[in-house]
């Protein structure tokens, strides 16, 4: 039937591979773009310079809030997160994103 309406098609869910994000925060007293130029230019650079990262991330990856999107979303009723970003950590998995945060060069 030309009407028949054929099932949608779902991406595969990934087994080689798991994601953690975690929403962050800044620092209090410190201003919303004093934050993001830290975050993007400072810590990036010093977190993906850490080995354990390098051997066990397979991608890193920042999302930065957009304060008029926020507001625009609120306006239409949005339930928004007061955190400032998200880091989205992609590895083999879980353990092998758990094991950064645990290593010495990391802490």
């Amino acid at each position: 039937m030309a009407d028949e309406q054929k099932p949608k098609q779902f991406p595969a869910v990934r087994k080689d591979r798991v994601r953690l994000t975690l929403l962050v925060y800044r620092k209090q007293g410190m201003s919303l773009s004093e934050f993001q130029q830290y975050w993007r230019e400072q810590h990036s650079e010093v977190f993906t310079s850490i080995a354990i990262v390098k051997k066990n991330l397979l991608l890193y990856e920042q999302a930065h809030v957009n304060e008029e999107a926020s507001e625009q979303l609120k306006h239409v009723g949005f339930p928004v997160s007061d955190a400032d970003g998200m880091a989205i950590f992609e590895a083999p998995s879980y353990a092998m994103i758990a094991a950064i945060f645990q290593d010495e060069e990391y802490k």
